[in-house]
């Protein structure tokens, strides 16, 4: 009976030590194989045509002069204490730090992001937008915090907020005016949804936009404007009257 006794004791330590050199193997796949293997990876499955990466799993970046449709100044730093929360958890700086904060795929699939920090300008940001030269650029500050996307949507976000002020670029004369554009974010009906208002009340601009697990966006927005100098520029931006107000509707579906 002693001998059935210590074979059922062993059994619980070489479970344990099996896992922990499963948890090892994994570690050192991290620590060691270079992004640019993973990127090929990618690319070799995917449809993705992915830039030049340095490092490794564990902390790399964009080679210099590289960027992601647009998107420069990547950098990764593995998290290990997302492996706590049961996510693959990374530290996220682009844009020479213009976003800052964590990101993480969930073993739920989802992807999260908390305490993203936004403080930077859009042209530190990105450098082109569909391959066509950056033509306007704007103040960031922002923060989101709590979100989750999954395959059927937005499902969660504890708090999101932009403000996009002090445009420079074309049209920069005349949208400073507004003195910025505030943006709300939240989850409604597994939709992102933003509703956005401008800082001067002149301008009586409201507005939202909606974003479905598909791609698929709606946009909506109206003004009021009181002066005659923003009625002819929400007019130039392909605003309509209607209703005794401006009003601008787009909508379709985004290429992911």
């Amino acid at each position: 009976m002693s001998s059935e006794l210590s074979v059922t004791e062993r059994e619980p330590s070489w479970r344990k030590l099996l896992l922990g050199f499963v948890l090892l193997y994994l570690l050192a796949l991290v620590v060691l194989v270079p992004a640019s293997l993973v990127f090929s990876w990618i690319e070799d499955r995917t449809a993705l045509s992915l830039p030049a990466a340095q490092g490794s799993l564990w902390h790399g970046q964009l080679a210099a002069g590289e960027s992601f449709r647009g998107v420069q100044g990547l950098t990764w730093d593995f998290s290990p204490q997302a492996l706590l929360r049961g996510r693959l958890g990374y530290e996220l700086e682009v844009g020479q730090d213009v976003i800052q904060g964590q990101a993480g795929l969930g073993a739920d699939g989802n992807l999260y992001l908390d305490q993203v920090r936004i403080d930077g300008r859009l042209g530190e940001l990105i450098d082109n937008i569909n391959g066509m030269p950056l033509m306007l650029d704007v103040q960031l500050n922002g923060l989101v915090n709590g979100f989750a996307w999954g395959s059927e949507g937005c499902e969660g976000l504890q708090e999101g907020r932009l403000l996009i002020d002090d445009w420079q670029g074309m049209l920069a004369s005349r949208l400073n005016p507004l003195q910025g554009v505030q943006l709300a974010l939240s989850c409604r009906e597994r939709r992102l949804t933003g509703v956005f208002t401008a800082g001067r009340a002149e301008a009586g601009l409201s507005g939202q936009f909606s974003l479905t697990a598909d791609g698929r966006y709606q946009l909506e927005v109206e003004a009021k404007p009181q002066t005659e100098a923003l009625n002819a520029l929400f007019l130039d931006l392909g605003f309509a009257s209607r209703d005794g107000s401006l009003r601008l509707q787009r909508q379709g579906r985004l290429a992911w």
